[in-house]
């Protein structure tokens, strides 16, 4: 088949797609509706006042040469997975801030001349990562209904991410090692008004992936591909629970996780609560790209490193299931979004950060010896 025939394949599958879907949103206005205006409150109530604090904060710190600092003094880390020090600003706000502050951030170190094109690729392989928040507040606290399952769930996701990162340390790629750009003479007032105007566009594209998203799930099922699809992983020996969680997750994050809500835990649901979370759903991928419009990054690494990192996570959560199993509550079977313990968040608060602070601390020390070795 010539080039010329294979794109007017794509062009007719796409059209084909668009025409199909339209008829089902005429055909199904109250799902589509639902859908849509469930997924613009979980954008006013939960995405944007997690986001748009990060990414403004993201931004002022790239701006006003915390890159730099950071490249300095996290150098020694970075040098495992063979990339420059600047990275290491990229891999801790996406860790903290969650999906796509980690890419958004390559993004803005690519842009400002403080990573290399190939070395940013690199990056995006593991430094686009789920939050704190979100894994511990949504997925522990208020789906398995433990905030201590959400802090093991995220452990597990930093050292799959880290671990990823080191599988891709075999890629050669150039890194400056010393950031010649002076930005001491920065103004704050400039940057952060720029800083603001820019995350709040970014914060109106995401709640739109979500949106758009969301009905897409809505259709896919009311048409049955979803329950087809379930019922294909039912037949792979996975519970209703796990099946309807993959198969929705593989899309949107949030409906892949809220799915294994009110049911007994599992060591395949905990497995699947990890690959989601690592894998971030297709809804996050095009946020993905939204954030790197204009950059001229290619996505081949990113694609390839979120399959390695939600294959280690799960594989990971599905072995060490017994460090889950004093914690885990007994649910019963009736469904529903489990209501997070306001006594155990405020306990978790005092240990979660140290904890995570206490990990990129020994990874760190143990990077410098490694370092000094080699």
């Amino acid at each position: 088949m010539t080039a010329r025939k294979k794109a007017a394949v794509k062009r007719a599958a796409e059209i084909s797609f668009i025409a199909i879907s339209a008829f089902y949103l005429a055909s199904e206005p109250r799902v589509a509706s639902s859908a849509a205006a469930s997924g613009i409150e979980l954008c006013l109530k939960t995405v944007i006042p997690a986001l748009f604090p990060f990414m403004v904060l993201s931004a002022l710190f790239t701006t006003l040469g915390g890159a730099e600092t950071a490249s300095r003094v996290f150098a020694p880390v970075m040098r495992v997975f063979r990339v420059g020090g600047a990275g290491a600003s990229a891999l801790i706000l996406g860790l903290i801030g969650g999906y796509p502050i980690g890419a958004k951030t390559v993004s803005s170190l690519c842009l400002s001349g403080l990573l290399e094109k190939r070395e940013a690729e690199k990056l995006l392989a593991f430094t686009a990562n789920c939050g704190l928040g979100f894994t511990v507040g949504f997925v522990g606290a208020s789906v398995f209904g433990s905030a201590k399952i959400g802090l093991t769930l995220y452990i597990i996701h930093i050292f799959s991410a880290l671990l990823t990162g080191f599988c891709f340390r075999g890629i050669k790629c150039s890194h400056r090692h010393d950031p010649a750009q002076d930005r001491q003479n920065t103004r704050f007032a400039p940057a952060f008004t720029a800083a603001v105007k820019d995350s709040f566009r970014t914060c109106v594209d995401i709640c739109g992936f979500i949106v758009i998203f969301g009905v897409i799930i809505s259709l896919l099922d009311s048409c049955g591909i979803l329950k087809a699809l379930i019922s294909a992983l039912n037949s792979l020996g996975l519970s209703p629970a796990a099946a309807k969680s993959l198969a929705a997750g593989f899309f949107e994050l949030s409906n892949g996780a809220g799915a294994l809500s009110g049911d007994t835990v599992t060591r395949t649901h905990l497995a699947c609560a990890a690959f989601i979370l690592a894998w971030g759903g297709v809804s996050v991928h095009f946020q993905t790209m939204a954030v790197l419009e204009g950059s001229g990054l290619r996505l081949r690494l990113y694609f390839l490193g979120k399959a390695c990192h939600s294959a280690i996570a799960s594989a990971t959560a599905f072995i060490f299931y017994n460090l889950f199993t004093p914690h885990i509550p007994a649910f019963s079977a009736s469904g529903g979004v489990i209501s997070p313990h306001s006594a155990e968040i405020a306990s978790f608060s005092l240990y979660a950060y140290p904890a995570v602070a206490a990990i990129l601390i020994i990874f760190y020390l143990i990077s410098r010896k490694l370092w000094k070795k080699a």
